[in-house]
């Protein structure tokens, strides 16, 4: 996860990391127009990818992947929202 908010904060990794171990939020680090929604979906973009492959690959079903992203996409949310 941290991966993904340093790409969609479009901030180095590492910076990043240091300014939430120095006591700052992700809402203090965003720059102008980044939300936690946009968050979120990037979270929910990512985790989805990973699931598709795993589909393609047969080792999940479709009707997985789609139960599973019913069950975290509201988790996401919450998540971004920190």
């Amino acid at each position: 996860m941290l991966s993904v908010t340093a790409t969609y904060l479009g901030v180095d990794k590492s910076a990043l990391k240091d300014s939430l171990r120095a006591g700052k939020t992700i809402a203090d680090i965003a720059p102008a127009g980044k939300t936690a929604a946009g968050l979120s979906d990037a979270f929910a973009a990512a985790l989805k990818s990973k699931l598709d492959a795993k589909v393609s690959a047969q080792r999940i079903t479709q009707a997985d992947e789609d139960a599973f992203m019913a069950k975290v996409d509201p988790k996401l949310d919450a998540f971004a929202e920190m």
